[in-house]
């Protein structure tokens, strides 16, 4: 296995140097990387966790830089000496560690973790709350406001399957850049009268304030998820995971008042928690 390698990356580097997609910067990594990557040998992970290995190690190491865009995956391939398979296994698994992200039709960039918004997931904010609370201007885009019966959400919200709730989709932007979709659902009494102030940028948990609703703790579930096919393309979200924080938030009484689906970019947020072990 080891020979055939050494000769497929024989055959790449008598190729003329390839500038790919007019990344010179992504191809003089490369070159580098020739002098320096061994796939195969005495490694016995796998090629793909090998090839992903190395690119992380470029990334860290500043080779490949936050913004720029990677070599294509032929020049990867060459560069390793592995199939193109490998290739994108190994950048599947960079997109997982959020290093990278895929944008259709122009190739792969690097992410830039130092933008990314950490928070103690124990606290319970409003999104608006956490992403000011980090010194990011909110900027709030009404997808939709829509009256409808409880149905589904009856149960969740303890209410009766006809009562009208309001379902508010919406996306939470930062100088342009969209950070955050979500959904809430709520019984519309919650917010008589206040509907157009919502749908116009007003807090939705100074409204529940108003009419004596509020929210004191939620039961959260959090997840891995991709979001909706139909809301990227309309909300200019890029193609990456997003984090999942799933609440049905309750009340002073005790009584559940809203359920939420936010759906955080995973390359721009980061959660954490405090564990304490028990002795026994």
């Amino acid at each position: 296995m080891q020979g055939c390698l050494a000769q497929r990356r024989l055959r790449s580097e008598r190729k003329a140097p390839e500038e790919v997609d007019g990344d010179v910067q992504s191809s003089a990594a490369l070159s580098d990387s020739k002098q320096t990557s061994e796939i195969g040998g005495r490694d016995r992970r796998p090629l793909g966790v090998q090839v992903y290995a190395a690119i992380r190690e470029q990334i860290q190491g500043g080779a490949f830089p936050a913004g720029g865009r990677l070599p294509s995956e032929t020049a990867l391939a060459a560069n390793y000496g592995v199939s193109r398979v490998t290739v994108r296994e190994a950048l599947r698994l960079l997109q997982r560690d959020l290093l990278i992200q895929s944008v259709h039709g122009r190739g792969h960039f690097v992410l830039d973790t130092s933008k990314l918004v950490e928070t103690q997931i124990t606290e319970l904010q409003s999104v608006t709350e956490l992403m000011r609370g980090r010194g990011y201007a909110v900027e709030t885009t009404t997808l939709s406001l829509i009256e409808e019966n409880a149905g589904s959400h009856a149960a969740l919200l303890r209410i009766a399957e006809q009562e009208a709730v309001i379902r508010l989709e919406r996306v939470r932007s930062t100088d342009g850049v969209p950070m955050i979709y979500s959904i809430d659902v709520f019984p519309a009494r919650y917010v008589a009268g206040s509907e157009d102030a919502i749908a116009n940028g007003a807090s939705l948990i100074d409204a529940f304030s108003e009419h004596g609703v509020v929210i004191a703790y939620c039961n959260a579930t959090i997840s891995a998820a991709d979001l909706p096919p139909a809301v990227a393309p309309d909300a200019g979200f890029p193609t990456l995971p997003f984090v999942l924080m799933e609440q049905v938030n309750f009340d002073t009484d005790h009584a559940p008042a809203l359920y939420s689906l936010d759906y955080h970019r995973g390359d721009r947020f980061k959660f954490s928690v405090v564990r304490t072990r028990t002795t026994r």
